[in-house]
């Protein structure tokens, strides 16, 4: 399965090679056999990434450290939720699973372009195999996870005890299909550019699918900001994070299109803006995909800096390039006007309403971060600690003494805490320093820190095991962090917003969004996707 899983890898280069070549020639010379052609190589494209993608999974679960990338990221006693996460830990398997996921939302497009816009559909099918080509030979060439190792090592360096964590199976996944989700609008407005084919149809095509990056991008940050909290090396918020800083960039500028297209219905699309912030939100998708893959800055979440670095500010400055051309030489074909149905309008200014609401619940959570007390106290067994949180509550921290005991793969230190709240039992907090091995029990990485909190409406008690001292006297940091669950709370009706802002728009028939209120498009130009 993994030599398969390496042939599949260059075998999907191929068709996707093949999908852009007979795609542009189809469209061009109205050719609906290249047209198909094409269609059919993005799907063999998909299935050969699927074969790669189980290949490498299958040498990750085998702990075949013959494998480089295997042996860099895995260890026989990782627990096997991470090892399925390894998959995208490492440069090369996070490129392939992008890859895999842009093949997935191709053939979905495709399969849906080629029916509601036939007169699209061929360069949005050329749009994407170039993107895929570019992926796909970036991982053949620069970033093979099927690399090999000259020796075979007993047993791989394991994960970094950071990424060892629940976000590390839903923060990259959202933030990926957020991400590569950005691809379909560009590929819609890259095909409308070049065809001339500037009408609302297209247009709300790209609305649905940057929603649903939209969405996902905002769960991946969310999670993100969640993960960094939980994290004491964190920086609180990611805030310190460059590489997750840039996923701010697109999430801002695919909000402000989705708002845009919202506030300017009464009125008209503003085209060029609509056409400018599409493309936009792509080339800061890639230029976060280049932040965490270069190696210019150094976080948990970036990679090591080597040659794909280079590969992607070559393709972004190349798309770039193309984009800025497209749009310049066809401003005239930007000013015609369109107009939305009347109930798709009202359903997604309720759903703009939620998510405005999310947005202030976020930011007034962020003011509670001014009244963070916090406090570093030394506790032997039995020993207590009175502290007084910004609510004036009184807490009392009783210390059971330290434990010691061994995980799959890693050894805890732990210290727990009986805490009280105005004399009253609030339950037991414990904070954990973590040692992680290997199978043979040789430590891989530096010590880390596993938080303990308690979560209410007003506050988080977060408390830190920051270290002991002399008779396992333990070295604690009690922090009260005011009003962080409406952090999450907030983050929650951004999602439910979008879901409103979502759900109208998939059952809007094709045709009706070029319509005004009361009216039908004919079915012939249902058919021509004409507006």
């Amino acid at each position: 399965m993994i030599l398969l899983g390496e042939l599949s890898l260059w075998v999907a280069l191929l068709m996707a090679v093949w999908a852009a070549l007979v795609s542009f020639a189809g469209g061009s010379l109205r050719r609906a056999d290249l047209i198909v052609s094409g269609e059919r190589a993005i799907y063999a494209a998909f299935g050969m990434t699927v074969l790669a993608s189980a290949g490498l999974w299958t040498a990750i679960f085998a702990s075949d450290f013959s494998i480089k990338y295997v042996a860099s990221f895995s260890s026989a006693n990782l627990p096997g939720i991470y090892k399925f996460t390894a998959f995208w830990a490492g440069q090369a398997g996070s490129l392939l699973f992008w890859a895999l996921i842009l093949g997935m939302y191709s053939v979905i497009a495709v399969f849906i372009g080629k029916s509601r816009m036939p007169g699209l559909s061929p360069y949005v099918t050329g749009t994407l195999a170039v993107i895929l080509v570019f992926l796909l030979g970036t991982l053949c060439l620069g970033a093979n996870p099927f690399e090999r190792l000259d020796w075979i090592p007993l047993d791989g360096r394991g994960m970094n005890p950071q990424l060892q964590n629940p976000g590390m199976a839903i923060h990259p996944t959202n933030l990926y299909l957020g991400y590569v989700g950005t691809s379909i609008p560009f590929a819609f407005a890259i095909a409308a550019l070049l065809t001339r084919r500037l009408e609302a149809e297209w247009l709300a095509t790209v609305r649905r699918w940057s929603l649903l990056a939209w969405f996902f991008t905002t769960i991946g940050i969310i999670v993100g900001m969640w993960w960094a909290y939980v994290e004491p090396e964190g920086g609180g918020y990611w805030a310190l994070d460059p590489v997750e800083n840039a996923s701010l960039l697109p999430w801002l500028t695919n909000s402000a299109f989705l708002y845009l297209t919202m506030v300017q219905e009464k009125r008209g699309m503003l085209r060029k803006w609509n056409v400018t912030l599409v493309v936009s939100t792509f080339l800061l998708s890639l230029f976060g995909t280049f932040i965490a893959h270069s190696g210019i800055v150094s976080a948990v979440h970036s990679f090591a800096q080597s040659p794909v670095g280079n590969w992607i500010a070559g393709f972004l400055v190349a798309c770039i390039i193309l984009t800025a051309w497209l749009v310049t030489t066809r401003l005239k074909d930007l000013e015609t006007q369109a107009e939305l149905p009347l109930v798709a309008r009202n359903r997604r200014r309720y759903g703009g309403y939620v998510v405005s609401t999310g947005i202030v619940v976020i930011f007034a959570a962020f003011a509670g971060l001014a009244f963070r007390t916090e406090f570093d106290v030394t506790l032997k067994v039995g020993e207590s600690k009175e502290l007084v949180d910004p609510f004036g509550a009184r807490w009392k921290f009783v210390s059971q003494g330290v434990s010691r005991y061994e995980a799959l793969n890693r050894e805890v230190v732990s210290v727990a805490l009986d805490t009280y709240r105005n004399d009253r039992f609030a339950g037991v907090l414990a904070s954990e320093k973590r040692q992680h091995v290997d199978s043979r029990g040789q430590p891989t990485f530096e010590r880390s820190t596993e938080v303990a909190m308690k979560t209410s409406a007003k506050q988080d008690v977060y408390v830190v095991l920051a270290g002991f001292g002399p008779d396992e006297a333990a070295r604690l940091r009690i922090a009260f962090n005011p009003l962080v669950v409406w952090v999450w709370i907030g983050g929650a009706l951004l999602l439910v917003g979008g879901l409103i802002m979502m759900w109208p728009l998939a059952a809007t028939p094709p045709g009706m969004l070029s319509t005004t209120p009361g009216e039908m498009a004919s079915p012939r130009a249902l058919i021509r996707g004409d507006s």
